[in-house]
């Protein structure tokens, strides 16, 4: 008698960055996608970043909203969602978030900077994908006309 080995197909992990613009109507839009042909588990990540101790409970309050709000849009089949708040600086604490949650990608919205500017500035996508040991996803955004 034989057995068959039936392979489950076992969820993508991402690791979802948001930072409560409507740039996350963008990625929210393509995890959707994403999901009508692969089962997820998404982690909605908003990382609380501030100066003065006083803003603290304000910036946490906010994530909280953001990530709650984004996880509304996602209640969908086939996708799990957590959601994750955190202090400190943005792109260190993505990265950090990457491994803990052992994500399979990280799927961030950019900005639209050509070459030049990128370089100039240094964003943080770009940032993030130099320091991640986990696959980054930036999503272009359009710059809305002033």
């Amino acid at each position: 008698m034989s057995t068959t080995n039936v392979k489950h197909l076992s969820r993508l992990r991402l690791l979802v960055t948001l930072d409560g613009s409507s740039h996350d109507r963008v990625v929210l839009g393509e995890v959707v996608r994403l999901a009508a042909s692969a089962p997820l588990e998404v982690t909605l990540l908003h990382v609380a970043h501030y100066h003065m101790r006083d803003e603290r409970s304000f910036e946490r309050a906010r994530s909280q909203a953001i990530v709650g709000q984004a996880r509304e849009r996602l209640q969908l089949p086939g996708i799990v969602i957590h959601t994750l708040v955190c202090d400190g600086e943005v792109g260190p604490a993505i990265v950090a978030q990457a491994g803990a949650t052992k994500a399979d990608l990280v799927v961030m919205a950019g900005h639209g900077h050509n070459a030049l500017r990128r370089l100039l500035e240094r964003s943080l996508p770009d940032w993030v994908r130099r320091h991640s040991s986990v696959p980054v996803i930036v999503l272009p955004v359009q710059r809305r006309a002033a």
